[in-house]
């Protein structure tokens, strides 16, 4: 979802530019990919625990919880920069 709305707006325009060279939507953008990448190390960790058989059930939720969670975040983030446009071109809805 994020490439395709990074993708999407160098291709939308808003003032005569394309909405991804206004300086909100690169720092959403920045935001969300810290958020993704620092997810994507916590999921490897509790998965490297996972492996050694050292996961308890309470961490393994909170992972489980945490990516689901900011899933749905940067889905709607990017809803919400792109507008309709996103929703009727490539099948998303809420």
């Amino acid at each position: 979802m994020l490439r395709t709305a990074a993708h999407e707006w160098t291709k939308a325009y808003a003032f005569g530019k394309p909405i991804g060279d206004f300086q909100n939507t690169r720092f959403a953008l920045a935001e969300m990919l810290t958020e993704i990448n620092v997810t994507q190390a916590y999921v490897d960790n509790a998965v490297l625990a996972v492996n050694d058989g050292n996961l308890p059930v309470v961490e393994a939720a909170q992972a489980k919880w945490w990516a689901s969670e900011l899933q749905k975040r940067v889905v709607d983030r990017c809803l919400q920069l792109h507008g309709r446009r996103l929703r009727l071109h490539h099948g998303c809805t809420r």
